[in-house]
């Protein structure tokens, strides 16, 4: 094992491009899996036209499967976990787009940076939830470790970080060291809470190919990357707004304002 940096002449920092992963949930009995996504809530508590049905797609240990369109400022994202849900990410104007697409209905919202995550501190609150933050720039270690996933050559690296709950955080990383994704691009996966830990993937010296976190001592959460296109040229049209969706505030579905 090594702590130093590992540095490659010929690395390409991708700014652009798509990629496609998919997110896998692990654990000691199935019991302990996450349960399959619920069905959307009646109209009348939310303020969206989405009928109630029940799951009929892949389980969390098959996994879902996750794409992601970006370039500088925009990230799109999509994944059929439940019908065909895609976020757009605008890091220039500070907001972000849901968009549902569920047996031919579709429902969207917007909210800012800050309006989300007062939303989601709402719901937190509600139902009791705690998120785990991580209070200091996490540790990098680097292996020497290799083996080659999904084609690629790929090296070993621990991301260890101290969380607000004072327990220790450690990410399992494969990396691949001739890409970089540039520090803007942050892997979503097909829940929100995981963001914040997985925004710090970018301290990696690398392509992210395989990450392994744990979620609880008897789960763990694992993301695959399946295909990478370095030099797909992004259209900005990636990132418009169907005139199909009526976009509603996030903050007035949610009944804040």
């Amino acid at each position: 094992m090594t702590n130093s940096l590992f540095v490659f002449s010929q690395q390409k920092t991708i700014s652009q491009g798509y990629l496609e992963f998919k997110v896998k949930y692990q654990a000691e009995s199935v019991f302990d899996m996450p349960p399959p996504p619920p069905p959307p809530p009646p109209p009348s508590s939310v303020g969206m036209d989405m009928p109630v049905e029940t799951y009929s797609g892949p389980s969390a240990q098959e996994g879902y499967d996750i794409s992601i369109w970006f370039k500088p400022g925009f990230e799109k994202v999509v994944n059929t976990v439940y019908g065909r849900s895609t976020y757009l990410f605008n890091a220039k104007n500070k907001t972000i787009i849901a968009l549902r697409e569920i047996s031919g209905n579709q429902s969207g919202t917007i909210a800012t940076y800050e309006e989300e995550e007062m939303v989601n501190n709402y719901l937190d609150s509600l139902h009791g939830r705690k998120k785990d933050r991580i209070v200091h720039t996490p540790v990098v270690k680097y292996f020497d470790s290799a083996k080659t996933i999904a084609g690629f050559n790929c090296r070993k690296a621990l991301l260890i970080s101290n969380m607000e709950n004072a327990k220790p955080d450690t990410i399992t990383i494969w990396y691949n060291p001739d890409f970089k994704l540039d520090s803007s691009f942050i892997f979503h996966t097909d829940k929100p809470e995981h963001t914040n830990r997985l925004s710090k993937l970018h301290l990696i010296n690398g392509l992210p190919v395989s990450v392994s976190l744990n979620l609880t001592q008897r789960t763990k959460l694992e993301i695959f990357l399946i295909k990478l296109d370095a030099d797909k040229n992004i259209s900005d049209k990636e990132f418009v707004v169907s005139k199909n969706f009526v976009l509603k505030s996030l903050k007035e579905v949610n009944g804040l304002q």
